[in-house]
């Protein structure tokens, strides 16, 4: 599971020479329609050429990740042989609190026994940098960035001499917005400042552990973010995680299936989901993942598609959909 922001910078690059015809057509109208000499059209139009047609080498499959940053986690499974579930999460700076979490959820399902988490940046371009000033009120400047961790359960630590550190993580509201900063790695923030707490651990006995808050730069939520040296360790009671980060037990996941979307609502409403429904042949599946209340979500999601709402509750577990055969993850 990989964190990132903002794509990648070779792929901004290609859709802007992809797509240059369209600019130049958009200035030549627009420059016409307000009115300005042709000589000033022709030399902004030479001005637009020169800085879209030199780019990188050619698309090759070395190549095809910086372009298409989606398949970034499944080239790194590939190349290391993973057998598991992979994808990239994008929640801006938050990102990497969000893979964490997303981790801790795959983790609890028992179907795995580690997860390769990491966080990630490769998007320097200047007017990146631009839109984040813009964003956070302040100048920034992205850096690339790679940081990977191993992840298992607490449990499975049979040598603690072999953990680095605990991490626990848990998403909240939040009205501020993210801390104004010089330099940074974007979604790969989160996993640079857990590897600084790790390395002070290691090089300092008398560190217990510190935390962070991850603040998301376009939604009103934040992930809170803990490294501790041990599994048990608390946190003081101001800053208590809230009931929705604690673990959950491992258990059957909730499926409800319908033959359409209308029939698929339906029986989200009459609280419909066990584990032994029939198969509804070409139908629609929701998949709610190991949640101690399903009948709980089951309703929060049916009147959340009754409304035509934009979002789901901040706190909705993990949920596949799609048509039988093709799952992916909202």
């Amino acid at each position: 599971m990989v964190a990132t922001a903002s794509g990648s910078e070779a792929s901004l690059h290609r859709n802007e020479r992809i797509r240059a015809s369209e600019f130049q057509q958009l200035l030549a109208t627009t420059g016409a329609e307000c009115g300005l000499e042709s000589a000033a059209i022709r030399g902004w139009r030479s001005a637009l050429d020169s800085a879209l047609t030199s780019g990188q080498d050619a698309t090759t499959e070395a190549a095809l990740p910086g372009y298409m940053d989606s398949i970034v986690a499944g080239r790194v499974g590939n190349s290391l042989d993973l057998r598991g579930t992979n994808y990239i999460v994008d929640a801006d700076l938050s990102s990497f609190g969000a893979a964490v979490r997303c981790a801790g959820q795959v983790l609890s399902t028992g179907t795995v026994d580690h997860v390769l988490i990491g966080g990630v940046n490769a998007v320097v371009a200047p007017e990146m940098a631009e839109l984040w000033s813009r964003q956070l009120g302040a100048p920034v400047h992205p850096v690339e960035a790679s940081v990977s961790l191993v992840v298992a359960r607490a449990s499975d630590a049979a040598d603690a001499r072999q953990v680095l550190g605990y991490l626990q993580v848990a998403v909240q509201p939040s009205s501020d917005a993210p801390e104004a900063r010089s330099f940074t790695a974007l979604g790969a923030d989160g996993a640079l400042w857990t590897v600084q707490q790790l390395l002070a651990m290691s090089a300092d006995p008398g560190v217990d552990g510190c935390q962070t808050e991850l603040r998301s730069a376009f939604q009103a939520t934040s992930h809170r973010l803990r490294v501790a040296r041990q599994p048990a360790w608390k946190a003081p009671a101001a800053q208590v995680i809230p009931d929705e980060a604690a673990p959950v037990p491992p258990t059957s996941p909730t499926i409800v299936e319908g033959a359409d979307l209308d029939d698929l609502i339906s029986r989200l409403e009459n609280g419909a989901g066990r584990n032994d429904q029939p198969p509804v042949p070409g139908g629609l599946r929701l998949v709610l993942d190991h949640h101690d209340r399903p009948a709980d979500r089951l309703r929060e999601l049916a009147a959340s598609l009754l409304q035509g709402s934009e979002s789901l509750p901040t706190s909705h577990p993990l949920i596949s959909t799609g048509m039988r055969g093709h799952h992916g993850h909202l």
